[in-house]
């Protein structure tokens, strides 16, 4: 939606041109919070009237979502009957309206009657550069009254609620009800310009809006800086692989900035240092920016490093969370290092953070994020409805606030809101109420949604998970791989024991689950797209493990398993090929021995070790013997693929290859007499009886050996 409308007679269309370029920006492209890009203007192509679409009412809907009215004032304009309506109509709505005279006549003939008595903004017909006449400023100076959020664009037909979401930077324009918290992250980041390198943590508890203030709020207001030309980078989150974010951000910015790699150009260091950074971010710069410009490095959610770190030990090596977290404390450390590291944290979080890394915490500079007051709620709604020109019926708006309650309200408020936007969007008409009103979100609405009673805005979430999914109504076996797809994948424990959500693999998820799952994802209450491959789904919001009812009970009967998970994924980070072996030696032992002690630790070894056990036996850079305990923990965890993958590559060395015959026969031993265990010995003994491997291994080793590995393979099927 447009905030400025230009209102002119198609006669005045030259002018309406120059004023539309001079808004837009003219020869101030320098200066961004000088430019407005939200702006109306019936023959732009861009964001005029489209062929086929009634321009009359298009011209009354834009002006009546506008919040300014520029009035080219002629002869021409006076004499059009539909220009004369839409001035009565900005005047009648308490539109800002701006006159300028682009006539120098002194008496009145070129103004409407309506505003004769108005000071009209004296325009000459002179260019718009250096030097331009005093009606240009008097011009800007009457905009001043817009905000920020009006000069950027707001597409027509875009849901203004993010639901669980946190709101990205292109739904800064419908961002409100944070401007104080805005305002003092803008002063403090301004503060730090001259003191870089620099840290500052936003610092806040879940569902406080931590990542929407940074990337709707703050991140916008630093790009339209006139005072600093801020090199912002696009937010990440770190998750288990931070440098691989990382390298696609940066990756990402260089493709934005149209330089492409030389066929010539070598290869670039990994981004492990800050002088491996600082290269690769000063190779970003474009000719015409200042050597000065900082760069903005901004991460959300920090505390996912913290999610493989463990007690300090004298043996240990440092994951890649550690590491990540050095390199940022490097970076503090390096003398004139132009960057500014922006990150959230929960609240939570800063204990464990300190304790790793007490110099971090030191350097950084941290702004503590309130609760969103409640007397801000009602902007939350009117503030996004305004600009998308949705009507909400007299008395919901108060409602919503009152219901909203505390702790999680914010993200379930905006998830409420979401849910009234599609149903409008289904219903596809606004509801009739009485004196001729018509209304987009509706009290009944609401109450249909699940809103209101004891419950709050929380029932629509739980209302919503079960229209989704009801479990009385479910199999047994549906039942089980939901409930597994839950706390086996998608949640997690912190270090401080606290119920958490975590990215998975769509194709780890239990296949009775996935019809189940899209549906969450219909239903907006999981997002999919997820990880630098976009294969992984997500919980929306954490609130949803604090209100839908089903899933609060499973956590509390299943913490026992999220504990014992959580302790196999400590272990499960001494399987890198970066610590030292005898490290790695005792988190396999430990492994095998809750992989055999029973069905709980084993699933929990299933679940966590899986993938690390299969990356440890691929990898040439581990000890084959690690690699031979790697694939016996596979056997019995009931991995069969990894096993079946190492046993057919060719160039695998022998031992390990007849370890996961071995294995696979220790597998089938342990399946029982179904159909799985006979497919495993008929494919064994193919392997077994085959030619290339008979001669493959003949090359190598003693035909004794080969004959005695035959039997005790055979043994074990």
């Amino acid at each position: 939606m447009s905030a400025i409308f230009i209102s002119h007679s198609s006669t005045d269309n030259a002018w309406a041109r120059e004023i539309r370029d001079w808004l837009k920006g003219g020869d101030r492209k320098t200066e961004p919070e000088r430019r407005y890009d939200s702006l109306f203007l019936d023959f732009d192509p861009e964001v005029g009237i489209p062929l086929g679409q009634s321009w009359r009412q298009t011209l009354y809907s834009k002006l009546e979502l506008s919040r300014a009215v520029i009035v080219i004032c002629s002869p021409a304009y006076c004499a059009s009957q539909w220009c004369l309506a839409e001035l009565a109509i900005a005047i009648d709505r308490g539109k800002l309206v701006l006159p300028v005279r682009i006539d120098p006549r002194e008496d009145h003939s070129d103004l409407p009657r309506l505003l004769v008595e108005t000071q009209a903004t004296r325009l000459e017909p002179i260019g718009l550069g250096p030097g331009a006449g005093s009606g240009w400023q008097q011009l800007e100076r009457g905009l001043e009254p817009l905000s920020w959020r009006d000069r950027l664009v707001w597409k027509e037909g875009e849901c203004p609620f993010p639901g669980l979401d946190a709101f990205e930077e292109r739904q800064a324009p419908v961002f409100f009800g944070r401007d104080a918290a805005i305002a003092e992250l803008r002063e403090r980041v301004t503060s730090l310009a001259g003191r870089l390198p620099a840290l500052l943590l936003l610092l806040g508890a879940s569902g406080y809006g931590k990542s929407s203030l940074v990337r709707a709020g703050l991140l916008p207001r630093l790009k339209a800086d006139a005072q600093r030309d801020w090199l912002v980078l696009e937010p990440f989150r770190p998750g288990r692989t931070p440098f691989a974010r990382l390298e696609g951000v940066v990756a990402r910015a260089r493709a934005a900035s149209g330089r492409k790699a030389l066929a010539d150009e070598p290869t670039p260091e990994p981004l492990r240092t800050p002088e491996a950074l600082l290269t690769r971010l000063d190779a970003l710069r474009s000719p015409a920016q200042s050597r000065d410009a900082p760069f903005v490095i901004v991460i959300d959610q920090l505390e996912e490093l913290l999610a493989d770190t463990r007690p300090a030990s004298p043996r240990a090596e440092p994951s890649e969370g550690e590491r990540f977290l050095a390199l940022l404390s490097d970076l503090l450390n390096t003398p004139l290092a132009g960057v500014l590291v922006i990150a959230t944290l929960r609240t939570d979080a800063l204990a464990p953070l300190q304790a790793l890394r007490p110099e971090l915490v030191a350097r950084a500079h941290t702004v503590t994020l309130q609760p969103i007051r409640r007397d801000d709620y009602g902007e939350l709604i009117s503030g996004p409805a305004a600009r998308s020109g949705l009507a909400v019926q007299p008395g919901l708006a108060e409602r919503l606030v009152s219901d909203s309650g505390s702790g999680d309200a914010l993200p379930l408020l905006a998830y409420t809101l979401e849910k009234l936007w599609r149903r409008r969007q289904e219903r596809g008409t606004a509801v009739a109420g009485p004196g001729g009103q018509w209304w987009d979100f509706t009290i009944a609405d609401y109450e249909a949604l699940g809103g209101g009673g004891e419950g709050g805005v929380a029932g629509v979430v739980s209302q919503q998970a079960l229209e989704v999914w009801e479990e009385s109504t479910s199999p047994a076996e549906e039942t089980a791989a939901l409930r597994e797809a839950f706390l086996g994948h998608l949640v997690r424990l912190s270090e401080e024991g606290l119920a958490t959500k975590q990215a998975a693999r769509w194709g780890a998820l239990p296949e009775l689950s996935k019809p189940i799952l899209e549906r969450f994802v219909a239903a907006r209450l999981l997002v999919t797209g997820k990880g630098e491959a976009r294969d992984q789904v997500e919980i929306a919001h954490e609130a949803m493990l604090r209100t839908w009812p089903t899933l609060v009970g499973w956590l509390e009967e299943g913490r026992e398993e999220l504990l014992q998970r959580r302790r196999v994924e400590r272990l499960c980070a001494d399987l890198t090929p970066e610590r030292p072996e005898p490290v790695r030696r005792l988190a396999l032992d430990e492994l095998a021995r809750l992989a055999a002690a029973g069905a709980g630790d084993r699933r929990a070894v299933e679940l966590a070790a899986a993938s690390p056990l299969e990356a440890l036996l691929r990898g040439e850079a581990f000890v084959l013997a690690e690699r031979e305990d790697a694939a016996l923990l596979l056997a019995l965890i009931g991995a069969e693929r990894p096993l079946r993958e190492c046993l057919a590559k060719r160039e695998a060395p022998v031992a390990l290859r007849r370890r996961a015959a071995e294995s696979l026969g220790l597998l089938a031993s342990r399946c029982g007499d179904g159909e799985r265990r006979r497919a495993l010995a008929q494919a064994l003994e193919g392997w077994l009886r085959s030619e290339a491997l008979d001669v493959r291994i003949a090359l190598r080793e003693d035909p004794v050996q080969i004959e005695a590995a035959r039997r005790e393979a055979r043994r074990q099927v």
